[in-house]
């Protein structure tokens, strides 16, 4: 029920989440974002998130208050930076990501690689989308997701992306910005 967005910086996965929290927020679902990058500066940090999000925050604390009120059904979590957010503090998020979908929360992870991401966590996402990669980590999800295109991801252009789901034979390609 939740989705990843791995790659290496500067490539396109907070862009990408963008345009996601965008559409999610156009279908009337509210959008809430976790972000290590700051919320009030210019548009190399979290303040990119604001138009499209009902709640934003850097304390993760304040994420996890505002996920236990009444009405937040329905909700889009965006946490981005995840490697730094999620990946230090493991036992904390996966009783959260875990019960989340029980509660029509769904979490939307951005980070740089998979392995910095509890897999407990990462076994409840059934979507993945890919920015470019090393040719390990590509090799890795490609085995990891079933889905043997994903080794390719070490030659996408900045801003390309792989998509895929727990769904066998569930594959795209895509590009985030402006072309």
């Amino acid at each position: 029920m939740h989705d990843l967005f791995l790659g290496m910086m500067r490539h396109g996965k907070t862009t990408g989440g963008i345009e996601l929290a965008r559409e999610i927020k156009a279908l009337g679902h509210p959008v809430a974002v976790l972000t290590v990058k700051g919320v009030d500066g210019g548009p190399k940090d979290g303040a990119r998130w604001r138009p499209v999000c009902d709640f934003i925050t850097t304390n993760k604390a304040a994420l996890f208050k505002a996920l236990t009120a009444k009405g937040v059904w329905g909700w889009h979590v965006f946490v981005d930076e995840a490697n730094q957010t999620v990946g230090p503090y493991a036992a904390e998020w996966v009783p959260i990501v875990t019960d989340a979908s029980s509660h029509g929360i769904t979490f939307h992870f951005i980070g740089h690689r998979a392995a910095k991401i509890d897999k407990n966590i990462r076994e409840q996402c059934t979507s993945l989308t890919i920015f470019r990669l090393g040719p390990k980590d590509a090799r890795e999800l490609a085995e990891d997701w079933a889905c043997p295109q994903l080794e390719q991801s070490y030659r996408l252009k900045k801003f390309e992306y792989m998509h895929c789901t727990t769904e066998l034979g569930s594959y795209r390609e895509g590009r985030v910005g402006k072309p």
